[in-house]
């Protein structure tokens, strides 16, 4: 940072003063309307690939999904030609 950042430090404070006499402050302030945008920005890319994964991914947690299918996987401590348990 090099002390030339938009935005004004003194409406930071009024800001930061305003959330923690909130009954239910944020979980976390965005300051800035460029962070905020940045921010946005990131949770639509998360949401993308969340959206992409979820075939596949919602598939682990049930019998019914591609790892249901799956051999085995060998364990080392069960010895040769053995599955684990």
């Amino acid at each position: 940072m090099n002390g030339q950042q938009p935005g004004d430090p003194a409406k930071l404070a009024r800001a930061l003063l305003t959330i923690t006499d909130q009954d239910e402050p944020l979980l976390r302030f965005v300051a800035g309307a460029n962070a905020i945008e940045g921010v946005r920005a990131k949770a639509q890319e998360l949401l993308t690939q969340a959206e992409a994964s979820r075939e596949l991914g919602s598939a682990l947690d049930t019998d019914t999904g591609p790892a249901a299918t799956a051999p085995p996987v060998a364990s080392a401590a069960a010895g040769p030609g053995t599955t684990a348990a």
